[in-house]
């Protein structure tokens, strides 16, 4: 299955995103709806540790009751329910495939290509120059024994 260059496969969700729409974290390429779920996410662990002390409380009648009070440090803050991981919508049929390279391997080899691509264009300059000069100092020499004949 080709994929368009401008897209790609979000390495979390398996979704089809736009390239620009990714991000690169620790080597793999993440879309940016991922990111941000993984945000909320730690957001609300740590709202969730935060608000939670537990401390021991006698009722009315003696007994040994447990309540949870909110720690004053912690503004209390709104948030939207987190929504379920969602199921992947697009699977890419060969990445069951042991032949086939891994997208990050294609990359990787993509970087190499235009590091060799661009190290022969600088090979391909120096040689031009030197051919030129080459040629400027044959035709200056013609010139010379051109006047020495005469």
């Amino acid at each position: 299955m080709l994929i368009d260059p401008a897209w790609d496969i979000c390495e979390d969700c398996n979704n089809k995103c736009h390239i620009k729409c990714m991000t690169e974290i620790n080597g793999t390429y993440v879309c940016i709806p991922c990111i941000i779920l993984q945000e909320e996410l730690k957001q609300q662990e740590n709202i969730n540790k935060d608000l939670a002390i537990v401390t021991p409380h006698m009722n009315i009648e003696g007994k040994n009751q447990e309540t949870t009070l909110l720690n004053e440090s912690t503004p209390l803050a709104t948030t939207k329910p987190i929504p379920k991981l969602r199921q992947p919508k697009m699977k890419q049929q060969n990445l069951d495939d042991p032949t086939l390279p891994k997208l990050s391997e294609l990359r990787a080899r993509k970087i190499k290509i235009k590091k060799v691509e661009e190290q022969l264009k600088i090979k391909e300059k120096s040689i031009n120059e030197i051919r030129n000069e080459k040629l400027l100092l044959e035709s200056r020499c013609q010139q010379l024994e051109a006047r020495n004949f005469e």
